[in-house]
């Protein structure tokens, strides 16, 4: 059970006592407007923003985001040729090139 803040357990109390007294007739009708401030009121107080809620929300609203670059990022990884023709190639002419080096030198 999660644990309620002490705001929310004294606005349960006052809502229960008026369920609890509605059928008495004797109370003169409350104005919605006031009640309803008075209930926000009772919801603000004491709620302070800590450095970790804002890091969670932030962290929260990136993950949808990193989960998108991280599929487009895998598509194109994909579709890479990692070892084209043209590098081995390469590769290959520098070893002749090489070859050829030694050879004069010697």
């Amino acid at each position: 059970m999660i644990p309620k803040h002490p705001s929310a357990n004294k606005l349960h109390k006052i809502l229960k006592q008026a369920y609890l007294q509605r059928a008495d007739a004797a109370h003169p009708p409350v104005d919605s407007n006031a009640l309803m401030r008075r209930i926000r009121q009772l919801g603000d107080t004491g709620t302070a923003a800590s450095p970790g809620a804002f890091l969670d929300r932030f962290f929260w609203r990136l993950v949808p985001a990193a989960g998108a670059l991280i599929v487009v990022l895998a598509l194109v990884a994909a579709g890479l040729d990692f070892a084209p023709d043209q590098a081995w190639s390469l590769l290959s002419y520098e070893n002749e090139a090489a070859d050829m080096v030694q050879n004069l030198l010697l």
